[in-house]
């Protein structure tokens, strides 16, 4: 390429201003002393196909991508391979004819001439979820989504039961019921979350927001629930992309401090 010799990481988004990840996974990898070059670039979905044909091409050793791209990727991930099936380690494979979300792209020693797909959000999303309701010997019972659907969710996460599904002023006799609660964009039109009338929890109940605009968890919070926010989801996805790409646990205070300094949290 360039004589450098350092393996490269991309950072992939629309519009990539302002995407912290790549400052992050510096500050990863300088924690756990890799010589490892990343960058970032802005992909509209009509290039993505040429971009990711292009960093395979070019050999880049892993891809980080946003969100708002992670269907498409996975998409492309699906035309790579002769079964139509996207390359995933997380369970999240499925018969319908929708892709799942790959928002991290990395090289298999066994067919290293490829860019294999990883919903890396959903890994960490599924561990941490499990570890909640496992610490406290509970399943997931009664789950209550506050909004659309996201694709983002796992289907390893859905409950026994069948998740019940409301606005976001739900009413209180559904918030006592739920154990899980999943918080989903909302329209323009939506309300932002209000918490306040919410009845006290005593840490059982998990609030995810898979929402990608401000927190609005706060008042959960104050009332006792755990929650999961955008940035510490964030957060557990560069966490799992950075084990995918070099084998190693990256600290996530080391991963939250660079993306909170990045957007003057």
């Amino acid at each position: 390429m360039d004589g450098h010799t350092e393996p490269l990481i991309a950072v992939i988004g629309h519009p990539i201003a302002g995407n912290p990840s790549q400052f992050a996974i510096e500050c990863a990898l300088e924690s756990l002393q890799l010589d490892y070059r990343v960058t970032s670039f802005d992909v509209p979905p009509d290039r993505l196909v040429a971009a990711l044909d292009g960093l395979q091409v070019l050999g880049f050793h892993g891809v980080l991508v946003d969100d708002a791209l992670a269907s498409d990727v996975g998409q492309w991930c699906d035309n790579q391979n002769d079964s139509g099936a996207s390359d995933s380690a997380d369970g999240q494979n499925s018969s319908d004819d929708r892709c799942k979300p790959i928002n991290c792209l990395f090289r298999d020693p066994q067919s290293p001439e490829k860019l294999v797909g990883f919903d890396a959000q959903a890994a960490w999303l599924i561990a941490t979820t499990q570890s909640h309701f496992a610490d406290r010997e509970m399943a997931i019972t009664d789950g209550l989504w506050l909004g659309a659907r996201s694709d983002l969710f796992p289907d390893a996460l859905k409950s026994e039961n069948e998740m019940m599904i409301s606005t976001r002023t739900p009413a209180i006799e559904s918030v006592e019921l739920a154990n899980l609660i999943v918080l989903a964009d909302r329209t323009k039109k939506a309300v932002p979350l209000d918490a306040t009338e919410w009845p006290q929890d005593d840490g059982s109940t998990l609030v995810l927001d898979l929402t990608d605009g401000h927190d609005e968890l706060t008042d959960a919070r104050d009332r006792g629930y755990t929650t999961i926010s955008r940035l510490t989801r964030q957060t557990g996805t560069i966490g799992e992309s950075l084990l995918r790409w070099t084998g190693q646990r990256a600290s996530a205070t080391i991963i939250r401090e660079a993306i909170e300094e990045y957007l003057g949290v």
